[in-house]
């Protein structure tokens, strides 16, 4: 047979088979997209994916054309050739994702518009969209080969496979131009190919195979050498970490320490993995590590962290923070542990300084309270001896009204004892009708019915004088009583009225006071600390009153959770140029002898120890107001009652 004639018929094949060579094309796509989607079902393989899609389409679209005839020409044609672009346009995406380089939207959507719109205007004309979709597919492969050959520090065979293949079919579509431009071969019918055409396809096939192929040995090469570079990264970092660190068996021996652990416990590598980990652990910690260390083993826990004591090599102790976290394999069975120890034995030492240090302040802070309680309760009895003269003279007029109606009491009921007396002479003898005519002449003389009625109103006087002796005691036993440290809930009403009983005598000559007092609800309070505050204001107003004038004391709610407490006066008020000082400890206008410079202070620090605050306006020639605003219950009173 002539060489001619071999030749014709090989050719003839080649023409037969083209059905079947574009369901290879077909099956081929289709394996690659599905075998690669299966190899991206994990986290972070988006490129892969877009990859597995662009196969897919691939396939989809040469279905398409190998159906043509079977279906609408639109759908066969156009819908075929803009699913082949916009596989090659994953392709690009697929790549610059892999690469993390951005493209520029055009370039993915600029192809697949102008395929649909060529082919939708010269559906009829094989000749233009030959041309024309040919054209496409070698501009496309010109930004990929871009991205694969684009040097970032990653270069391997991969790139140079995928390069390869995608250079291939830039040259199998640049071929195809030229050979439909220059009219070198006819543009037949998909079913009719000639030998170039059939040559490109199973060329296209190979490169496209190659390509598929060159990305996934390039994603591979990416994977091994990230992993390369993070066991070096953490090679150097385990070896030069100044925080120790250790992998260690499920029996607790070591497989490696690094110099920190060896410098920290002071054993040479050797020397340590000689031992296991229990051994450095100081005794007492050695069942809580245990406990947690086998709980981490058994999966009840992933990772654990404690703070431990260990022994060094030369029998001293440090303090570490520990944690430990258990690596498993992916059945779930245990691999390794791994621990990292870092050294806090100076933060300890801190620690345990700051400890003492807080204990010698809370010692301090607790003669400072005494200390205060004591000058609070100097400050108190130095106010009631100031006002003992006022007091006792309080106490003296019920007390001398009260002596006055037991005389009185005293005649009645002598007067009375008398006629009695007669009376029984009377009864135990005869009778004598002028011995019971004197005894009616004394009870007329004594004025019975006088008696009666006086001894009722006596005896009214007397409680009530007995009544206003018991509250004034009552009264300066609750002012002068040392019980700062009991907190509790009081009615501030009550201790104003029971601060003015006191100071009474001191206030009556000189103002009137006005209430005007508002619905409040009990404060947490330490009433006895409350009654020296109102009583240094009380005393303080009136001294500033000259002749006359009037106190008025106003209550009233603020809000849910405060109260707030006014004192006016009338008085001369105060200069503004010491307004600011009145606060300081022992600083007072008054002459020697009329006050100790205190009470103003211990008023701001007792207002202060309630969580509140003490604010004053003055006018001088016109008075004074404090404002006392004090919260319902303090913040620290109220977590110390829970």
């Amino acid at each position: 047979m002539k060489s001619s004639e071999r030749t014709g018929i090989q050719l003839t094949m080649l023409t037969v088979n083209v059905e079947t060579l574009l369901w290879v094309i077909v099956v081929c796509s289709l394996a690659l997209g599905g075998a690669i989607g299966y190899i991206a079902r994990g986290p972070g393989s988006q490129h892969l994916r877009l990859w597995a899609a662009a196969m897919v389409l691939h396939g989809v679209a040469y279905i398409l054309l190998d159906l043509r005839g079977n279906i609408p020409d639109f759908v066969s044609i156009v819908v075929a050739n803009v699913l082949l672009i916009g596989a090659y346009a994953l392709i690009i995406l697929a790549i610059a994702r892999f690469r993390h380089i951005p493209v520029p939207g055009w370039v993915l959507g600029l192809p697949i518009v102008a395929v649909a719109v060529v082919f939708a205007l010269y559906i009829d004309n094989q000749q233009v969209r030959s041309i024309s979709i040919s054209l496409i597919l070698f501009l496309q492969q010109i930004p990929a080969i871009y991205l694969v050959l684009r040097r970032n520090g990653e270069q391997g065979q991969g790139h140079l496979l995928l390069a390869g293949a995608l250079t291939v079919m830039a040259i199998i579509f640049l071929v195809r131009i030229v050979t439909f431009m220059l009219g070198l071969v006819p543009t037949p019918a998909l079913a009719t190919q000639g030998t170039i055409q059939v040559v490109t396809y199973i060329s296209g096939i190979i490169a496209l195979l190659l390509a598929s192929i060159g990305f996934l040995v390039m994603v591979k090469e990416r994977a091994e050498h990230l992993l390369r570079a993070s066991e070096q990264h953490f090679r150097a970092f385990f070896k030069r970490s100044m925080v120790g660190m250790a992998t260690i068996r499920t029996d607790k021996h070591w497989i490696e320490v690094n110099p920190a652990l060896c410098g920290m416990l002071g054993y040479s590598m050797d020397e340590l993995r000689q031992r296991t980990w229990d051994d450095i652990t100081h005794p007492d910690d050695l069942a809580v590590s245990s406990r947690n260390f086998e709980r981490v083993l058994a999966g009840e826990m992933d990772e654990y962290e404690l703070d431990m004591r260990y022994r060094r090599k030369s029998g001293d102790i440090i303090y570490a923070y520990v944690a430990i976290r258990c690596l498993r394999h992916a059945d779930r069975s245990v691999d390794y542990v791994v621990a990292l120890i870092e050294d806090i034995s100076q933060r300890k030492q801190r620690e345990m300084e700051l400890a003492e240090n807080l204990e010698k302040m809370n010692v301090l802070n607790r003669r400072l309270e005494e200390a205060d309680d004591q000058l609070l309760q100097s400050e108190k009895m130095a106010s009631i001896g100031q006002l003992a003269a006022g007091v006792a003279h309080e106490i003296n007029n019920p007390i001398s009204f009260v002596s006055s109606n037991l005389n009185t009491l005293t005649r009645y009921v002598q007067g009375v004892f008398e006629i009695l007396d007669a009376y029984e002479k009377v009864a135990s003898g005869t009778n004598d009708l002028k011995a019971l005519a004197q005894v009616r002449a004394m009870k007329a003389a004594l004025d019975i019915d006088y008696i009666r009625r006086d001894t009722a109103e006596l005896l009214a006087e007397s409680k009530d004088g007995l009544d206003r002796v018991g509250k004034i005691v009552k009264d300066l036993r609750e002012f002068s009583h040392m019980g700062e440290a009991h907190w509790q809930w009081t009615d501030l009403h009550q201790c104003l009225e029971s601060t003015l009983n006191i100071v009474w005598n001191e206030l009556k000559y000189k103002c009137t006071v006005t209430r005007n007092y508002g619905k409040l609800p009990q404060v947490l309070c330490l009433p006895s600390q409350l009654n020296q505050v109102f009583m240094n204001l009380f005393i303080n107003a009136v001294q500033a009153i000259d002749t006359r004038g009037e106190i008025v004391i106003t209550t009233q709610p603020l809000g849910t959770d405060a109260v707030q407490v006014s004192i006016s006066d009338t008085g001369s008020g105060i200069p503004p140029e010491i307004i600011n000082r009145i606060f300081d400890p022992f600083f007072t206008t008054k002459p020697v002898g009329k006050g100790t410079g205190l009470g103003l202070s211990l008023s701001w620090n007792i207002v202060k120890r309630h969580q509140g605050r003490i604010e004053v306006t003055s006018t001088p020639g016109k008075g004074t107001t404090f404002v006392i605003t004090l919260p319902i219950e303090p913040v620290a009173q109220a977590e110390a009652g829970r």
